[in-house]
């Protein structure tokens, strides 16, 4: 029985490929038009065009985007991109078939007047080279950046599933419910809420927690020399104003047999808040982040062959927007927002420390903060953890599902306030010990305490 039962639970795992949409004319976001309706509303006046490659991902494109530069130049195909009027980021959870599709694989097979393309190279390079060929030739068009195997030609649209690439890059957690949603703090997957999905199990090769309690949102604006530092504010989602909803495949553990294998492990933390939340700072309100938002993101951490692991990558999967503070006495002064599409992977992770030993867990009660730019260049986002702690491997499964007791503190030892009142003690006792040294060293004349010794003779006069 125990083969068939994991055959079926492999079977029911699902992966999402990541896409990238642009058009000229066509206004797109993260959820509309729907990609059914794209392919089904193509013609030859505006045709869907599919790029495709085996390697796409979000990690991919931003690095030929050189988002990780200051002053990196983007490739032809992502500046083009950039550029476009629309353009929007998206996870396919199946495989799309284009049967009628004209498929564009050399230079020189476009042919005008099909309503969807489907272009397809081996690498990147040659991506750009045939795009370049098909786009210069579509003045109005809606075009698709994804991976290979999302879309195909063949009848028959299929999920994807696990059973041969899981082996490189670990299982997903277990079978659960498509949706899980309840109130913060955030536990994923949600082991402990069988109430919620029914019962979700751990496997004994693999297993994983993440643990949150919220999250802070801060902006901070680059204007000037400000000899203090850049104006900053801070506005907090915790319980009291926010849910998670858990979609099965959103955390993926990786096999035990994986760890000398570089094991990856993936968390998609979803969070949402009806309530405007205010960021503030000493001198007041200075930005609102308004209600009605879902807020995505996923952190892959990464094992070595050292047994050590870290966190590898934070990317943002929907975009947060912040707008002015109620009487706009803040120093946000328009409403601006992050760019999933361009920007969505975070800097200064390494700052943030979320690493330690295989085995022991990282916790952290309010973590330093990941950045993403927004359209407003002079404005940046930032995502901090608020008591926070992940663990990777090694979770009890008992009644009760838990973190074991090995942790790593982003905390350490000795703060820095208790290094300074440790240090600010030790040269108050030095100050102290020496003047103690310096006032038993002094010599006083002791010749006139022996009594033979001619006594000293002092004339009093009245």
């Amino acid at each position: 029985m125990r083969v068939p039962l994991g055959i079926a639970l492999l079977c029911h795992v699902v992966f999402s490929y990541d896409a990238v949409l642009f058009s000229n004319s066509q206004e797109l976001s993260a959820e509309t038009p729907s990609l059914e309706s794209l392919i089904s509303g193509a013609s030859a006046e505006h045709p869907l065009i599919f790029l495709v490659e085996p390697d796409f991902t979000i990690g991919l494109f931003n690095k030929h985007a050189s988002v990780y530069q200051a002053d990196g130049k983007a490739s032809p195909l992502a500046q083009m991109v950039r550029e476009a009027k629309y353009s929007a980021q998206r996870h396919l959870d199946a495989t799309y078939e284009v049967p009628n599709a004209q498929a564009v694989s050399q230079t020189g097979e476009y042919q005008n007047g099909a309503s969807t393309y489907l272009v397809s190279a081996d690498d990147w390079s040659l991506l750009e080279e045939l795009s370049a060929n098909v786009l210069s030739k579509v003045n109005s068009f809606t075009a698709v950046l994804a991976n290979s195997e999302a879309v195909t030609q063949s009848q028959g649209r299929v999920k994807r599933l696990s059973s041969d690439v899981e082996g490189e890059r670990g299982e997903r957690a277990a079978d659960a419910d498509p949706t899980v949603r309840g109130s913060l703090p955030v536990t994923i997957p949600p082991y402990n809420r069988t109430s919620l999905n029914g019962g979700l199990q751990p496997m004994t090769n693999r297993s994983c927690l993440l643990y949150m309690e919220g999250i802070s949102i801060i902006a901070t604006k680059i204007q000037g020399e400000v000899p203090s530092g850049y104006p900053a504010g801070v506005a907090t989602i915790s319980g009291e104003n926010g849910t998670f909803y858990y979609e099965d495949g959103d955390v993926i553990c990786a096999t035990q047999e994986n760890r000398l294998d570089n094991g990856i492990f993936t968390f998609v933390v979803r969070l949402s808040f009806t309530d405007s939340v205010t960021g503030t700072n000493v001198n007041g309100q200075q930005f609102t982040v308004p209600g009605g938002q879902n807020i995505s993101f996923r952190l892959v951490f990464k094992e070595d062959v050292q047994f050590y692991w870290a966190l590898d990558s934070f990317t943002l999967l929907t975009d947060i927007k912040i707008a002015v503070a109620e009487g706009g006495k803040g120093f946000i002064d328009k409403e601006t927002s992050t760019d999933v599409t361009k920007f969505g992977n975070a800097s200064g992770i390494g700052y943030m420390g979320v690493n330690g030993v295989v085995g022991y867990s990282w916790n952290c009660g309010d973590s330093a903060a990941a950045w993403f730019p927004t359209k407003d260049d002079s404005v940046r986002i930032g995502i901090a953890f608020h008591n926070f702690q992940v663990q990777l491997r090694n979770i009890h499964a008992d009644k009760s599902f838990f973190f074991d007791r090995q942790v790593v503190d982003c905390v350490p030892t000795f703060s820095t306030g208790s290094l300074m009142g440790i240090i600010s003690a030790l040269i108050m006792l030095s100050i102290f010990i020496f003047g103690f040294l310096m006032l038993n060293s002094v010599q006083t004349m002791d010749r006139f305490d022996d009594p033979k010794q001619k006594q000293i003779l002092i004339n009093v006069r009245e």
